[in-house]
């Protein structure tokens, strides 16, 4: 199975197409989806190194986020990334119960908490 570089999610759709932008500056070919995409979608794209999830967690509340969230963080651990990026705006105004980016990161410990310990 194809390993990935690099799975992130972008909590508004703004930053996720910046985060796409810099991943190809370096050469990175990378696909950025609206929503999770069904696997005969994602095999179109076998040649990519980083998939990305643009999202709207920025502006919600935390079960709005719990929502969005657990099934993009499903989708993340399905493609053994290396690397997974939770890709915050640039404004940095979430607050405890809106775009939360501490909840986003407790939330994500339940699936990306392994040490890789061999590649």
């Amino acid at each position: 199975m194809k390993r990935y570089l690099l799975g992130f999610y972008g909590d508004d759709f703004t930053g996720s197409t910046d985060a796409m932008e810099a991943l190809d500056r370096y050469g990175l070919k990378t696909i950025l989806f609206l929503r999770i995409p069904d696997k005969e979608l994602l095999n179109r794209f076998q040649d990519v190194d980083c998939v990305g999830v643009a999202g709207t967690a920025r502006a919600k509340g935390l079960d709005g986020m719990k929502e969005e969230l657990i099934p993009v963080y499903e989708f993340l651990k399905t493609l053994n990334p290396y690397f997974v990026h939770y890709k915050v705006c640039s404004t940095f105004d979430s607050s405890p119960e809106v775009g939360s980016i501490g909840f986003a990161s407790d939330l994500a410990r339940n699936y990306f908490n392994e040490a890789v310990t061999h590649c």
